[in-house]
């Protein structure tokens, strides 16, 4: 999928953090510490924050931008001059022009934050791979219609199982991690009648209808496993692309981001200990 704009990230982050605060009633925060990664563009690159609760306790919260639009989030505890990051969840948000969509996934998995020799740059690296878990929360709005709850939850974690059965497929046939990056390639594949062809396709297949479009049949017999060439042709892998496409580049980039690029990392510190 396209890589997130840098405004639209620090919108996202800003809201998920006054949530996060507000979700801990009656504990003052004190500043928070901040750190981005060292690079050309720090807005473009992993963002991590660290908030000190007056009981002791040091929640934090870490951003992918490769991952979309997402918010690691855990405890943090003392490891020498440095820190031990526990994944405890990762809040998912999504908007399409009709509606929105948010998620929290249960998340295992533990970072650590070290300072270098120099103390100028502090390492971020992965200690256990992150597992993404069973959605704990979901909501959605379509139009002026909000599904919250269970049945938010029960909506949402049938649209994810669906994403990831076509990915799975996918990673079949591509390097998945790919098209993560080449959304052209990826809608133009998964629908050709809407996108475009980047074959004409032979003449007088088999055609089917689904919410109001055509399907061609032969070509979802040819590039999809049996499974799925029902939830393409009577649209609903469609509505999943619109509706959702963040969820679809967390899908086919998460393997790949945290064994070839989440793994380690530079940040600097943006704030000062007083």
């Amino acid at each position: 999928m396209r890589k997130i704009p840098a405004f639209i990230c620090s919108m996202f982050i800003a809201a998920t953090l006054v949530c996060a605060c507000a979700s801990v009633p009656g504990k003052a925060k004190s500043p928070a510490i901040k750190f981005a990664e060292v690079a050309d563009d720090p807005k473009e690159g992993i963002q991590l924050e660290l908030n000190q609760v007056t009981d002791g306790e040091t929640q934090f919260s870490l951003m992918y931008p490769d991952l979309g639009p997402v918010a690691i989030r855990g405890t943090a505890e003392r490891d020498g001059d440095g820190w031990l990051l526990k994944f405890e969840r990762l809040d998912w948000f999504n908007a399409w022009p009709d509606g929105w969509t948010e998620a929290s996934f249960i998340l295992e998995g533990e970072s650590s934050l070290i300072p270098s020799a120099a103390g100028d740059v502090w390492i971020l690296s992965l200690r256990t791979m992150p597992k993404l878990d069973a959605v704990r929360s979901a909501a959605m709005r379509y139009f002026d219609t909000y599904v919250r709850g269970q049945k938010g939850i029960d909506e949402f974690s049938h649209r994810w199982d669906r994403i990831q059965a076509v990915c799975r497929d996918l990673f079949n046939r591509f390097d998945g991690s790919s098209l993560a990056r080449r959304p052209d390639v990826l809608r133009r594949y998964l629908f050709p009648e809407v996108y475009g062809y980047d074959e004409p396709p032979v003449p007088g297949f088999h055609v089917v209808f689904g919410q109001g479009q055509e399907w061609n049949a032969d070509y979802s017999a040819e590039h999809f496993s049996q499974g799925l060439r029902q939830i393409r042709e009577n649209g609903t892998m469609l509505r999943d692309y619109k509706e959702s496409p963040g969820l679809w580049q967390l899908a086919l980039s998460w393997q790949d981001f945290w064994e070839h690029r989440g793994y380690s990392a530079g940040l600097r510190r943006l704030t000062i200990a007083k």
